[in-house]
């Protein structure tokens, strides 16, 4: 996610994002990361399954959260308002695509895992856990 970011602010003409300063590349930024959780919530619905089939629609909080999180994040960079509170710049309709084409990468490398888990015929639990992973010890309390 961080160098997906990166790459957003990179990307675009004009000045770097600076605090307190309303620039797009910052805008870009703050926007591909909250699209970044979006793809990640969709990414969450199963270890194994992807998320292009009809289970996906079947959860209407999810649902909700994700439209919700998409109105918000539009009224953030395009009420004056709001954008006057979190240092946003109005984005045109190229950088929303760059920032949700930069986000869904998230999602597509995620879908490949998932493919060939299921070529394979195995999920998350079958996997070997790393060996640097010790388990987890309690003390007996006294």
């Amino acid at each position: 996610m961080a160098a997906g970011t990166l790459i957003a602010i990179s990307v675009l003409p004009g000045p770097l994002p600076a605090e307190g300063a309303e620039t797009a590349a910052g805008t870009v930024a703050f926007t591909t990361f909250a699209l970044f959780q979006l793809f990640n919530l969709l990414n969450l619905r199963s270890d194994t399954a992807s998320v292009f089939n009809a289970r996906t629609l079947a959860n209407r909080a999810v649902l909700v959260a994700i439209l919700g999180v998409v109105v918000l994040q539009v009224l953030v960079v395009s009420v004056p308002a709001l954008r006057g509170f979190f240092d946003t710049a109005p984005l045109g309709w190229r950088e929303w695509l760059l920032a949700a084409g930069i986000a869904s990468s998230a999602l597509w490398l995620e879908e490949i895992r998932k493919f060939f888990l299921r070529r394979r015929g195995r999920t998350l639990e079958d996997l070997p856990v790393p060996r640097h992973t010790a388990p987890v010890r309690h003390r007996p309390r006294s």
